[in-house]
């Protein structure tokens, strides 16, 4: 076999190539960033994203068949080769770039936004991911159907309260991953919501979890769920490969914590200063911004926790 032999899908100046090679290259390619480009257009990054899809797609069949041993996907616009993992990753990051382009992001609370009244309330999603469908494409569309910077749902109450909490346990209910926001009294370990949505006991028999006791109940049930704490650089390949990883805070003063979902996307420099790419609600609501400025680690070092399921 050769070393890189080019499979093309699509004779577009910048379209994406398949090409098999060696491990060592694949992961060799891994470790370069890959910058896109600010001066595209929303529907050039849309239909590049597709294009990178649609070869990471071909690329799967062709292993999966036999034909190839290795598959990588080359990104001439980039002038690199990646994996077809690191494609999907990319193509996530095109769309919500996208997304970004189109529909302007708030960061906080508009006056126009009222917040609901009873964000507690189960939400019932269009949208969900089991665990045989995981990868970086489905994980942002997941992430991205909540709309988290202009839902009223997660918009700061007038009375201060915030819902970083509720916003993680709609996003862990969509992937099949549940951390709950209800659960059984006397019974913490188990769920009072069923998996259509309804309560499977009485208004008297649960009671809500504020932030706080959500990472509390991760540390002492969620192994028994699927969930396990990983370092700080495993979070965002684990989100760039699809899999449900959140962060958490636990504050030591005994007041409410801080949580987010760790969305596809890369550590934004090369020391890692500015952390995991996330969406959160909180006193600071957003889409897509990156941990050190979600967390506010400048006003105040925290210790972040980081937690993955399969």
């Amino acid at each position: 076999m050769n070393f890189f032999r080019r499979l093309t899908p699509s004779a577009s100046k910048w379209s994406p190539e398949i090409r098999c090679g060696a491990v060592f290259g694949l992961i060799w390619i891994l470790l370069i960033p890959i910058h896109v480009a600010k001066a595209d257009t929303a529907s050039e990054l849309h239909a590049k994203a597709q294009k990178l899809r649609n070869a990471a797609a071909r690329c799967r069949e062709r292993v999966s068949s036999g034909e190839l041993d290795e598959c990588t996907v080359n990104v001439p616009w980039a002038g690199q080769d990646i994996s077809v993992g690191a494609a999907e990753s990319l193509a996530a990051r095109l769309d919500a770039e996208a997304n970004q382009q189109q529909v302007p992001v708030p960061t906080t609370r508009s006056p126009q936004r009222t917040p609901i009244s009873n964000p507690s309330a189960v939400l019932r999603v269009s949208l969900s991911n089991s665990t045989t469908e995981r990868s970086a494409y489905n994980l942002s569309r997941v992430i991205n159907q909540f709309q988290v910077a202009t839902s009223p749902r997660y918009a700061v109450a007038q009375n201060g309260a915030t819902y970083c909490n509720i916003f993680v346990w709609d996003f862990t209910r969509a992937m099949e991953a549940e951390i709950p926001h209800w659960v059984v009294t006397g019974y913490e370990n188990v769920s009072a919501v069923q998996s259509d949505g309804s309560f499977s006991v009485g208004p008297t028999e649960r009671r809500e979890l504020t932030a706080k006791a959500t990472v509390n109940w991760l540390n002492k049930f969620g192994k028994n769920h699927g969930w396990r704490r990983v370092s700080e650089t495993e979070a965002q390949p684990a989100a760039n490969s699809g899999h449900p990883t959140i962060a958490v805070w636990d504050n030591p003063d005994g007041e409410h914590g801080h949580m987010a979902v760790v969305r596809p996307g890369s550590v934004e420099d090369a020391r890692r200063r500015n952390g995991v790419a996330e969406a959160q609600a909180g006193k600071l609501v957003d889409d897509a911004v990156h941990l050190r400025k979600g967390f506010n680690l400048d006003a105040s070092p925290k210790v972040i926790q980081y937690w993955y399921h399969d």
